[in-house]
């Protein structure tokens, strides 16, 4: 499963267990979804950012060397 498919699934079900009554002891599975989604979301924008570094130091890397 690609992580936007995680990501949409994980929000739905945040939605579908936003308004369960949670007692002493039990999961929120609203919160625990929307945590999930959140710390996901944040990763991959970083993995994003890092692969715009990567491309930038290979193309000036290449030029340095020409």
């Amino acid at each position: 499963m690609q992580t936007e498919q995680m990501i949409k699934e994980l929000r739905r079900l945040e939605e579908k267990h936003k308004n369960d009554n949670v007692g002493f002891g039990e999961n929120n599975w609203s919160a625990m979804c929307h945590d999930v989604a959140k710390r996901l979301e944040e990763q991959q924008l970083n993995f994003t950012e890092v692969e715009k570094w990567h491309r930038f130091i290979k193309s000036n890397t290449a030029e340095l060397h020409m």
